[in-house]
């Protein structure tokens, strides 16, 4: 059977892997180890600043697929798989994008054939969940909960993995299947900005 969220898998793994080197490269040196409290919540503090004013892009995407505001232009990555039996291709999109302080962001698209069975949606949306889940054996789902997303049936979950989190929405709209993501090693500042990021997305008339 082939995988629902094959190039999305690999996308949260590539992002995992900027995260996770963004952390060790900020690590204090011994030097910086030895500043005082005060000095850190100084930094601290104007880096949070330093995010707040910084205005996010809206990116369209081409052919109208869908538009977002993002911290940066994303890169792109495209793949289509044959289905067995001559059964038309299954085409993946992923784009991806990082902001300065090391979250990440990603837009993924698995856009099925017209004779592909996508009536069961729930059931679609909660295989791409445990593919993701078990893409990993450090990946713990923390969170689940079925809802809708612009009116289209959706799943949102969280994942952690090594004290990162993992936060998606998928949902599906007629024949595409759409994974937005986020990741980021503050679960406090996580919510906010996934919610900017999820908000601002909207179809376009090009899907």
């Amino acid at each position: 059977m082939f995988s629902k969220t094959r190039l999305i898998i690999a996308g949260v793994i590539v992002l995992l892997l900027v995260v996770v080197f963004d952390q060790i490269r900020r690590q204090p040196g011994p030097d910086e180890e030895m500043q005082n409290d005060a000095t850190q919540s100084i930094v601290v503090d104007k880096k949070t600043q330093q995010h707040a004013v910084k205005e996010w892009k809206e990116f369209h995407a081409p052919l109208g697929a869908f538009q977002v505001l993002l911290p940066a232009l994303p890169q792109h990555a495209q793949e289509s798989v044959a289905l067995p039996s001559g059964r038309g291709l299954i085409t993946y999109e992923m784009y991806l994008a990082q902001d300065g302080d090391g979250s990440a962001y990603m837009i993924s698209l698995v856009q099925y054939p017209q004779g592909f069975d996508t009536s069961n949606a729930r059931e679609l949306l909660q295989g791409v969940k445990q593919e993701m889940v078990q893409a990993n054996p450090k990946n713990i789902l923390k969170e689940d909960r079925s809802g809708q997303f612009q009116l289209y049936p959706a799943l949102d979950f969280l994942i952690e993995n090594n004290g990162i989190y993992i936060r998606s929405t998928c949902f599906l709209a007629g024949k595409t299947l759409y994974v937005l993501t986020m990741i980021d090693s503050s679960l406090s500042s996580l919510p906010p900005r996934f919610e900017k990021f999820a908000q601002s997305f909207k179809i376009g008339d090009g899907n």
